[in-house]
């Protein structure tokens, strides 16, 4: 036995030699580290149980060493003795099976290691209470694992990356409820499923920011409900909305209610088209019955308060009454017409009949806007194309038109007669019946300007105006 100075580095060994080798029991000191190594050596190399001093972090480190390098298990502990680590080492790295400990004694990670840092199977005890179960790599959480709450309930399974949630996985809720898909830097993305604590689907479509953001579709005990565009967990934009099965609204959404332009259905068929304010027909409505718009109207507040209704005449619609309406029926100032567009009677009305004669003024009625997002709103945008007391064709016109003509049934005032009857682009056309101012009738079928045409009778006015008839 005895004790070796290095004047060179200024390390001391002492304890026991063999031709000049520290063999058996011995300590080795350094000048700036004081106690560097405690326990046994072999052919000058520590080898055998002992114990090193880390003098940067004043930790210990107790076991196997064989040819100067720590081998097999061993534990590391602090200046306090507080057990740091226990487990398998190699190359005096941590490496195999092995528990990490954090200051207060308690286990932080326990599973498998290499070069010092959590690599494979493990289970990390996170200081928030949390305990992901998986695999880690290069001392994260990384491939496929399971997190826990502090309280043993499962909050994600799934892949992770780099310590954050990602690739495939499902993420559970307190009430049992959970959404699976895509997970990319510890957030949802893409396209998610989303489901109850009894397993029924709630949500599929896509999330960010852990919210139901962008296209996606809401269910309701398993039935869908909306499907569309969400924002911050709401409807927003362009969404379709499902009652028991079948289409019920499609257009504009803002927090979950209909607003904007959209289309109201009954028992799956289009039965409003219009505007729309918080749930409520609000604003110019169309109502449409068997695929044809057959009122326009003026709701405020779901409550109709204007309306040209029309009814159908040998399958063709005709303007049949407009005015002011109340609890659904003519209640103010209205006009009833004939299918020809003659007036049959006007005034005030009450409770739905007429109370008081007199001349009004019809409202004019505004178009709905366009809205080119939505092919089944635009397709009942406009009524039917009809004219009241229209400037045309040299009169005034109130009947059916196509593409600003009388077309259909109509009536048109001139200052030296009217002509009540049947148009075809302008011109009278089919059954009619013509008044002249000094009281001649003539009734009967009417031509357009004949091109061959023998047998008919010919009536000219001295503004121009001619009439063919038989």
């Amino acid at each position: 036995m005895g004790v070796s100075f290095k004047a060179s580095n200024g390390s001391c060994y002492a304890g026991f030699w063999n031709q000049d080798s520290p063999v058996g029991p011995g300590a080795l000191l350094s000048k700036e580290k004081g106690l560097v190594y405690a326990g046994y050596f072999e052919d000058g190399k520590r080898s055998g149980a002992g114990v090193s001093f880390q003098p940067e972090d004043r930790s210990l480190f107790i076991g196997q060493w064989r040819n100067g390098v720590q081998q097999l298990k061993g534990t590391l502990v602090d200046q306090d003795g507080t057990l740091l680590y226990s487990g398998g080492f190699a190359n005096g790295k941590r490496s195999g099976t092995g528990t990490e400990y954090d200051p207060n004694g308690q286990v932080r990670y326990t599973g498998k290691w290499a070069e010092n840092a959590w690599n494979g199977e493990g289970v990390w005890y996170r200081e928030d209470g949390h305990v992901i179960k998986g695999q880690f790599r290069s001392g994260a959480v990384d491939g496929q694992a399971v997190e826990y709450s502090k309280n043993g309930v499962k909050l994600y399974e799934g892949g992770f990356e780099n310590g954050v949630y990602s690739g495939k996985g499902c993420r559970y809720f307190p009430g049992g409820g959970r959404y699976e898909g895509s997970f990319l830097d510890g957030k949802p993305v893409g396209w998610l499923s989303g489901y109850d604590a009894d397993g029924n689907l709630v949500y599929e479509g896509h999330w960010e920011n852990d919210e139901f953001q962008g296209q996606g579709r809401y269910f309701s005990n398993g039935e869908k409900v909306y499907e569309g565009e969400f924002f911050h967990n709401q409807f927003e934009g362009q969404g379709l909305e499902y009652q028991n099965g079948e289409i019920a609204y499609r257009g504009g959404f803002v927090c979950s209610s209909r607003e904007g332009l959209g289309v109201l259905y009954e028992n799956g068929e289009p039965r409003y088209a219009g505007e729309f304010c918080k749930n409520r027909m609000h604003g110019r409505i169309n109502e449409i019955q068997n695929g044809q718009v057959l009122a326009e109207c003026v709701y405020q507040d779901g409550v109709l308060r204007y309306e040209k209704r029309y009814s159908l005449s040998d399958g063709k619609p005709y303007l049949a009454f407009e005015g002011f309406m109340k609890n659904g029926k003519p209640g103010g100032m209205g006009c009833r017409y004939n299918p020809y567009g003659e007036k049959v009677e006007e005034g005030l009305y009450q409770d739905g009949e007429l109370a008081k004669s007199m001349q009004v003024a019809p409202k004019k009625m505004p178009l709905l806007p366009e809205n080119p997002e939505n092919p089944a709103y635009e397709a009942y945008r406009k009524g039917p194309e009809y004219g009241i007391e229209l400037p045309v064709c040299s009169g005034i016109y109130t009947g059916v038109l196509k593409n600003g003509l009388p077309n259909g049934r109509g009536t048109i005032l001139r200052g030296d007669h009217r002509y009540t009857g049947e148009f075809i682009n302008g011109a009278p056309a089919g059954r009619g019946v013509l008044y002249q101012n000094d009281g001649t009738i003539i009734e009967g079928k009417f031509f357009m300007a004949p091109a061959g045409f023998t047998g008919l009778r010919h009536l000219a006015f001295e503004n121009g105006i001619e009439y063919w008839y038989q």
